[in-house]
């Protein structure tokens, strides 16, 4: 009689398993970390309402925008705050917060998450 790690069936599962754990592994590592960034086309003043075509929406990766910001401005506490345009439309409408709103919302969380960052540093690492 084999024993029950000696079967075939065994032997395939565990084979299957390593394969699929590689591959997996492979395509996360090879996964995107761009995030969508509006990009002036001309120099615009302050306070100035953009026109169609003034901006660029462009994908730019996150460690980018860190040293860009960190390099022309001294920025070094970065973070990206989460799309959620149905969430945004609805707080506007209603005339209330995405709290209010949409409490799930995780343009709320980032936001709340940086808000609280600010108010009490002493509480959470702000270092980039």
């Amino acid at each position: 009689r084999r024993t029950w790690w000696r079967d075939r069936r065994v032997i395939a599962g565990v084979a299957l398993l390593a394969v699929c754990t590689v591959v997996g592994a492979r395509l996360l590592a090879s996964g995107d970390d761009t995030v969508n960034v509006w990009q002036a086309t001309r120099d615009l003043a302050v306070g100035t309402v953009p026109a169609e075509g003034d901006l660029l929406m462009t994908p730019d990766s996150v460690g980018q925008i860190r040293e860009a910001l960190l390099r022309h401005s001294g920025v070094t506490d970065v973070r990206c705050v989460p799309e959620d345009r149905d969430a945004c439309d609805a707080a506007l409408r209603m005339g209330g917060t995405l709290a209010e709103v949409a409490g799930r919302s995780p343009a709320r969380h980032a936001l709340r998450d940086v808000v609280t960052g600010w108010a009490w540093p002493e509480r959470f690492d702000v270092a980039a």
